[in-house]
């Protein structure tokens, strides 16, 4: 009995590992997609921004990006990389992908005019859909999971670092879950 549910914690422990948390980010570098922070310091001219669905291998996707925080960016225009999108990345948005595609997804190139003059720790953010209250990542089981939100910091320091931001919760509220 002991060696049977050993067995079963060790493959539940791998199946853990691969299961990544997907997320939703915005990134200066493609490809790559590891540079969170925008340098608007320099001469005027384009800035493209990339979002990226990350983390799990999916059909589909829904989100909007927050620009409210955008520190004067100017947007010139959205470039959509995906088969089919319903909606507006600034006011709620659904990719379908035509296919299940391994991450990182490359979901729509965000251009901005930059002018050197943004405001220090202004960010661009990925925000829940409007009408579902959620950022969704639709995997190729097909599943819908959530997807955490990365922002993206433009002229940041230490004093804003970009990344993932952590919501409160407690060991009870993750027990709740999963109780009857």
């Amino acid at each position: 009995m002991k060696r049977a549910l050993l067995l079963t914690l060790g493959i539940l422990a791998m199946a853990s590992l691969s299961m990544a948390q997907p997320f939703a980010g915005l990134y200066t570098d493609n490809p790559g997609f590891s540079d969170c922070n925008l340098e608007d310091v320099g001469p005027p001219g384009l800035c493209p921004v990339y979002l990226i669905l990350g983390g799990t291998s999916g059909i589909s996707s829904s989100m909007m990006v927050d620009a409210s925080n955008s520190g004067g960016l100017v947007s010139t225009g959205v470039t959509v990389h995906t088969l089919l999108a319903i909606g507006d990345v600034f006011t709620g948005i659904d990719f379908s992908y035509g296919a299940c595609l391994s991450p990182p997804v490359l979901l729509a190139t965000l251009n901005y005019f930059c002018q050197g003059t943004t405001a220090a720790c202004s960010s661009l953010n990925v925000a829940p859909h409007p009408q579902t209250g959620r950022i969704v990542a639709v995997t190729c089981a097909p599943l819908a999971v959530d997807a955490a939100p990365m922002h993206l910091t433009i002229n940041g320091d230490a004093s804003c670092p970009c990344g993932v931001p952590v919501e409160e919760s407690s060991w009870g509220q993750i027990k709740a879950l999963y109780t009857d």
